[in-house]
């Protein structure tokens, strides 16, 4: 599981708080022993250490992405339709083109892209008659089949639960389009023996051969649960799982409190140390139409976002993680739904202190923000976690940028506020560009939207060694795990990323195409790329 290392002769970044800088790393019973210089290190190595001539290579600490989909982008990936960025007529074809295979009578579902137009129900009926099909935008909106709405019994008298929505035409016929209720469809799931052999290779190609040396996922099914479990048992991991439980109601939820995430954990013990259990998700609103957005409550109510919890229930939520120790991260896109996720979290301070309970707000900082709620995030105690990679899909919207007006992506607003926001991909399948972390530090430093226009306002641009402590020393912190992750400092875990050339010296438009060399997990090498050193 762990094991003894010596990297010398290169350019290693600890990237503690002075910006120290040395030649040499030596990471012994899978922790941090050394850094220095290469004579120095390469004479104290115990005997049988495995030693590596970096040759001039940079090394940095492993890369950790603090909230992905793994499990849903391996289905993505392995065993769905891909129609991503495809128009509605393309789609359409693709289903048919699935449909005209083996397997008549079962379910079709295909994977595009986020905003992405989807295929009507009557174009799906046309592709695929009789046949169950789902086409995803996102896990926050799809669109049905007439079959696939019958098997989920959703016709015209059908009630959605909380947090979901049924589009209708006037005479309250289901259109086939859902919103948020991925759920509601009695999906076939793969099984945990094909997870345990799809998700540990997603991990290697979308994450870990960029230098990712920890994961945190959000699993969407028990069966990924199990998977995991046996994974950890044969010594086959990927690299550091962390799972994340979703809590219902929410997409693919697998825990009903903190109560059942404490007994996963305890249930985990010490099969693996490179698989733990760590905090709690849940929703608090959509994506979309489904954010929960102020000129909405201008509307009527079946127009608002949607949202699963009520102040009164997310204050029981945070009262009882609280009093378990348990910390919470919140899906909130609206500028409604940050504004009840910050009251319910400064209530609970009062209530119910914690020294540091780092509560999360999922989306705050993103394309839509309100400036107002920015610096009460500090003294309350929350983390924000935008993600990066999302200004590649930006869209402007009057005022943007401008004095008093909505502020997309505030990240130098964030660090001058004292704040953190850890990297992560965030990528349920409909990206897998984005998963390398080097995308949102590119972003972070271009602010650039996929087709190379700005995102506004340019001032909040980071420089490049501001923007790598995202997905380092602010990922670790945003997870509790700053004693053992992020910097290259004695006693930390030895997990390390090498690179051929220096990212820090490389420009932000070549980024996203960098990958490690060695990724490096408790001084065990992970993945080795072509560039490796002999």
């Amino acid at each position: 599981m762990s094991g003894d290392l010596l990297l010398a002769g290169g350019r290693v970044r600890t990237l503690d708080a002075v910006g120290t800088v040395a030649e040499a790393v030596l990471v012994e019973d899978g922790r941090i022993a050394a850094v220095g210089a290469s004579r120095e290190l390469t004479g104290r190595a115990r005997p049988g250490t495995q030693a590596l001539d970096l040759a001039g290579r940079t090394v940095l600490p492993g890369l950790i992405d603090a909230h992905a989909h793994l499990e849903l982008s391996a289905l993505a990936g392995g065993r769905w339709v891909q129609v991503r960025a495809a128009a509605p007529e393309a789609a359409a074809a693709r289903v048919a083109e699935a449909a005209a295979g083996p397997g008549a009578g079962e379910w079709i579902i295909a994977q595009g892209a986020f905003g992405q137009r989807l295929p009507s129900r009557e174009q799906l009926d046309a592709a695929a008659p009789g046949r169950p099909v789902i086409v995803r935008e996102s896990m926050h909106k799809l669109s049905a089949s007439s079959e696939a709405l019958a098997r989920a019994g959703i016709d015209r008298r059908f009630v959605e639960p909380a947090g979901t929505r049924v589009r209708r035409a006037p005479d309250g016929e289901p259109t086939g389009i859902v919103e948020e209720g991925f759920d509601l469809f009695p999906l076939p799931w793969p099984s945990a023996d094909w997870l345990a052999e799809a998700m540990p290779a997603q991990a290697r190609d979308s994450f870990v051969r960029f230098g990712v040396t920890a994961i945190h996922e959000l699993p969407a099914s028990q069966a990924a649960l199990a998977a995991w479990r046996a994974l950890a048992r044969s010594d086959r991991m990927p690299c550091r799982i962390v799972l994340n439980p979703i809590l219902r109601p929410g997409h693919q939820a697998t825990v009903a409190g903190a109560g059942e995430l404490l007994e996963l954990r305890a249930g985990l013990g010490s099969v693996h140390p490179w698989l733990t259990v760590g905090a709690l998700k849940l929703f608090l609103d959509g994506a979309g139409e489904a954010a929960w957005t102020r000129p909405q409550l201008a509307a009527g109510p079946g127009a608002w976002g949607l949202a699963p919890f009520s102040y009164a229930a997310l204050r029981a939520v945070l009262a009882d993680c609280r009093e378990r120790e348990v910390q919470v991260w919140m899906h909130a896109v609206g500028a409604v739904a940050q504004e009840l996720a910050v009251d319910a979290v400064e209530e609970t301070n009062r209530t119910h202190p914690a020294a540091d309970h780092r509560s999360r707000i999922e989306h705050v900082g993103n394309a839509v923000c309100e400036r107002g709620i920015l610096p009460r995030l500090e003294p309350a105690g929350i983390v924000p976690v935008p993600t990066a990679s999302f200004m590649h899909r930006y869209a402007a919207r009057p005022g943007d940028g401008e004095p008093g007006g909505n502020l997309p992506f505030p990240f130098r607003t964030l660090l001058s506020e004292g704040l953190e926001p850890p990297g992560n991909s965030d990528s349920a399948g409909t990206a897998p560009f984005a998963t390398t972390p080097w995308h949102g530090v590119a972003a972070m430093v271009r602010r650039r939207t996929g087709d190379g226009a700005p995102v506004p306002p340019p001032g909040e641009a980071l420089s490049l060694s501001e923007a790598v402590l995202a997905p380092t020393r602010f990922a670790a912190r945003a997870t509790f795990a700053e004693a053992a992750q992020g910097t290259i400092a004695v006693g930390l875990e030895g997990d390390l990323a090498v690179y051929g050339n220096d990212p820090l010296a490389t420009p932000a438009d070549e980024l996203t195409r960098l990958e490690a060399d060695l990724t490096v997990v408790a001084g065990r090498v992970v993945h080795r790329g072509p560039g490796a050193p002999a």
